[in-house]
């Protein structure tokens, strides 16, 4: 499916959306905004800290949504927050 198609989807589940792809994403995020088209959050993960090429991959990863989900440092809707 396409981006944007994923995000539809995911924010019809009530589902933040996790991601290395800010190249696409970000500028789809910005569209909604501009549409005042809601979705229900982005995760963008960078490849520097959470390198999928290590053995820590994919610990570090969960143990970065784990905190996250622990202490969420943003709620609502159309929130963008990176790992």
């Amino acid at each position: 499916m396409s981006d944007e198609e994923l995000l539809a989807y995911a924010s019809t589940e009530q589902r933040a959306l996790v991601t290395e792809n800010v190249a696409d994403f970000m500028p789809l995020a910005t569209q909604w905004a501009g549409q005042r088209k809601p979705h229900s959050g982005l995760i963008f993960t960078n490849p520097k800290r959470l390198n999928r090429a290590t053995l820590a991959y994919p610990g570090n990863l969960i143990t970065s949504l784990c905190e996250f989900l622990t202490d969420p440092p943003v709620t609502g809707e159309s929130w963008i927050w990176w790992l």
